[in-house]
């Protein structure tokens, strides 16, 4: 199945991400691109996602398409990514190879990938960058920060 993909800038995406998880973004997505020009010809990705909010990613958990209430795209530390075929459709399509290869070439800048969901099917157009902390970890140090403004 596919789907026409709306383009936003780049640039507007990835300054949603913290500062290190956006240098590690723009190095993955340079490494992607001849990647995916030798292995997959037609084929394009581009970054879909960064930072959301709250309620965005409360949408997303009510919706069924996240586990979480509160993850690592509320710190600005995960992206995601969508593989565009020849057509400028969107390959929705998760166990497409090209999903896996690029997500892999991610692990090369220190992220994480796969990103395994509660039922057992992984995230396929998600990745992670939180090097040395867990998402509880995020939250808990949120929530005082919070706290402190109030």
């Amino acid at each position: 199945m596919t789907e026409t993909v709306l383009a936003i800038p780049a640039i507007q995406l990835l300054n949603g991400l913290q500062p290190e998880a956006r240098k590690r973004a723009i190095a993955w997505s340079n490494a992607c691109v001849p990647f995916i020009n030798a292995n997959f010809p037609g084929l394009t990705f581009r970054i879909t996602n960064t930072r959301r909010t709250s309620a965005e990613q409360v949408a997303l958990n009510t919706g069924g398409l996240s586990d979480l209430t509160l993850g690592w795209h509320n710190f600005g530390l995960a992206w995601d990514f969508a593989i565009i075929d020849a057509s400028g459709h969107y390959i929705t399509d998760g166990s497409h190879p090209a999903y896996a290869a690029l997500g892999n070439i991610s692990l090369q800048f220190g992220c994480h990938y796969p990103i395994i969901m509660k039922s057992g099917r992984p995230d396929s157009d998600h990745i992670e960058f939180h090097p040395g902390v867990t998402l509880s970890e995020i939250i808990h140090v949120s929530n005082i920060i919070d706290e402190l403004r109030t």
